[in-house]
């Protein structure tokens, strides 16, 4: 399986680097690198309300890992005879998100061997999950937050483990400092009957001088002998009991660090995304649950944890509000109104999506949607395997029907079970705490991925062919429905403009192109500062808009004495749309044809099956263009 879990980690990191076509979000782009893109390369980019009005992003975390590589793309352009392109910094940030998906993996392992699970198994489901493969090589703050949730459940189960093992030394300590005891009265009983011996001896041989030189010779020697002994059976024990203290002293330090590191962790997660609260209370809960029973030990770590994490807020806060204000160190400090200055981004955040206005805006759903529709879409495989699981183990014999073989396999270790309670709950907490919110996205849960892997390898150790040929069947499909089809022309469509423009535009002429049913377009991706390619964005407005603009486009051009007549007015649509538009508006619209980019699929413009007589037909289905509308 290890080899399975290498190629499939190869894969990822192709997929990469080709890069995905596919366009699941787009939050993807607009949370995270098309801010920070234009800030790096001074290029057009979109800077959403998120920024501009609520400043509900915190950029430290973007800023620590995007920026590197994008000054390095920036550097190269610079410096060297290297072309930067759309592709460039769009395969790099995707690399990127890759290698720290390789995080996840490794988290998931040293969760397995820390709980001495079977982690073969655990990363091939990891791997192999389309999930891993799309939103976590994608540049959601959804995949940041996955990846945090992982690594704090591992820095728990090491502070956990440190915790244990440092009672067990402390234990091992009072059975040796007993024993050491021990050994020291008998020793001090030993010396006393010796020296004893010793003079009885040398009185002898003094009354009776030469005749019993060589019998207090041979006592002599004797006891030398067992004085070396002694000091031999000391010096064994006094590395035994500094090993022990040693070892306590090295535990407890670990203790604070990982203390130290879970700080960190949960204050970069809920700056990233609140959320991860919900994410991060139960696994939090389960690691303090060790400390209550010594109540000064707990204030010590409770102590560490508040320092490093007051410490990391403050970073935070203080970055952000330089950021979202766009001020220096200095000025924030000189002014005296700095506190209301202040930018909170978790506070923001809460408040905004505390009204419910503001999530009318982004789409209401039904309370049940994450349970019925999120999570199956996601995890569909693992949830028969938990539900199949469940049934088998933990319902009462007289619920189900068992087998002679079921009835001898009924035992189940003691330990692993409660693991198993403790994951599932990890699962369904969140779940249950976010269906509470009434605007609901499947990428919402994909924090869950590393819970529910570790959940079915507790409550399975074998799966059947059939599940492994289910598992394969939708996560291929659906790696290729998000991976390559979902909105895929978008990304080629816009690397196709960026070098239209770099070769045919100047200073003379002006570039327009209006986008129409499509999700918005990341900007960045034309590396353009000018004023003379002009996006134009109308997401899922009625086409009567859009050819309206169109026409008055086309106007502007004409009637303006400056304009240069080569200008250019591109439409990019799906397929499924310009038969509307060609019906609806024939007689006003001239155009041809530029390229069509295949396959690109439109949840909300899916294509007409029963309309569909070739795979001419259908090719163009699942197509979107990009033609050019003619002035005259």
């Amino acid at each position: 399986m290890m080899k399975l879990w290498m190629t499939l980690v190869v894969l990822r990191i192709l997929w990469s680097i080709i890069p995905q076509t596919g366009y699941i979000h787009p939050d993807e782009f607009f949370q995270t690198v098309e801010p920070l893109a234009g800030d790096v390369f001074n290029i057009s980019i979109e800077r959403t309300w998120e920024y501009e009005t609520y400043q509900l992003r915190s950029v430290t975390l973007t800023q620590l890992v995007f920026r590197p590589i994008f000054m390095l793309l920036s550097y190269l352009e610079r410096s060297t005879s290297f072309i930067l392109s759309g592709y460039h910094i769009i395969a790099a940030y995707r690399f990127l998100m890759t290698v720290l998906s390789l995080f996840i993996d490794a988290s998931v392992y040293e969760i397995c061997i820390l709980l001495d699970l079977p982690y073969q198994t655990a990363l091939t489901f990891l791997a192999s999950s389309y999930v891993m493969l799309t939103f976590q090589t994608h540049t959601f703050s959804n995949s940041f937050e996955a990846l945090l949730t992982t690594i704090l459940l591992v820095f728990i189960l090491k502070c956990k483990k440190g915790y244990n093992d440092e009672n067990r030394l402390k234990n091992e300590h009072v059975h040796v400092l007993t024993d050491d005891d021990d050994n020291n009265s008998n020793d001090g009983d030993d010396m006393c009957d010796l020296d004893s011996s010793f003079n009885n001896l040398h009185r002898v041989a003094f009354e009776l001088r030469k005749r019993n030189i060589s019998g207090q010779s041979a006592r002599k020697i004797s006891c030398e002998k067992l004085h070396s002994d002694t000091n031999k059976t000391k010096n064994q024990d006094e590395p035994k009991n500094s090993t022990v203290n040693k070892n306590v002293t090295e535990k407890l330090c670990s203790g604070f660090m990982y203390t130290a590191f879970i700080a960190v962790t949960l204050v970069v997660g809920v700056f990233n995304r609140p959320t991860f609260v919900l994410f991060s209370f139960l696994p939090c809960l389960w690691w303090l649950w060790d400390f209550f029973s010594n109540v000064l030990l707990l204030i010590k770590r409770g102590l560490v944890f508040l320092l490093v994490a007051m410490a990391t807020t403050l970073v935070f806060i203080l970055v952000d509000t330089l950021y979202h204000k766009n001020i220096s160190l200095h000025e924030f400090l000189m002014n005296e109104n700095w506190v209301q200055n202040t930018v909170i981004v978790p506070i923001n955040f809460i408040l905004y999506n505390s009204v419910p206005t503001n999530l009318a805006s982004h789409g209401l759903h039904p309370f049940y949607v994450h349970f019925t529709v999120n999570m199956p879409l996601l995890y569909l495989p693992f949830l028969f395997c938990i539900v199949k699981s469940f049934i088998h183990k933990y319902l009462p014999s007289k619920f189900k029907f068992e087998t002679v073989s079921e009835k001898n396999e009924k035992r189940h270790n003691h330990c692993v079970q409660n693991v198993s309670y403790v994951f599932l709950c990890f699962v369904y907490f969140p779940v249950l705490c976010l269906s509470i919110f009434p605007h609901q996205e499947a990428r919402f849960l994909t924090p869950l991925l590393s819970f529910v892997v570790i959940c079915v390898v507790t409550l399975q150790q074998k799966f059947s062919k059939i599940f492994w040929l289910l598992f394969v069947m939708f996560n291929l499909s659906l790696s290729i429905i998000f991976g390559v089809l979902h909105q895929g022309g978008m990304i080629p469509c816009l690397l196709y403009i960026q070098q239209y423009y770099k070769s045919n535009i100047n200073d003379n002429n002006t570039l327009h192109v209006v986008f129409s049913h499509t999700y918005m377009p990341p900007k960045h991706l034309l590396l353009s500062s000018s004023s003379n390619l002009k996006l134009y964005d109308f997401k899922g407005e009625n086409l009567e808009h859009v050819y309206d603009k169109i026409v008055d486009i086309k106007s502007q051009i004409v009637n303006d004495s400056n304009s240069n007549k080569n200008d250019k007015i591109f439409l990019a649509l799906p397929g499924t749309v310009i038969s509307r538009l060609e019906s609806q508006y024939s007689s006003g619209l001239s155009y041809t044809d530029v390229v069509t980019f295949f396959p690109h699929l439109s949840f909300e413009d899916l294509p007409v099956f029963n309309t569909i007589d070739s795979m001419s037909t259908l090719y163009d289905e699942l197509t979107l263009m990009l033609i050019n509308i003619h002035l005259s």
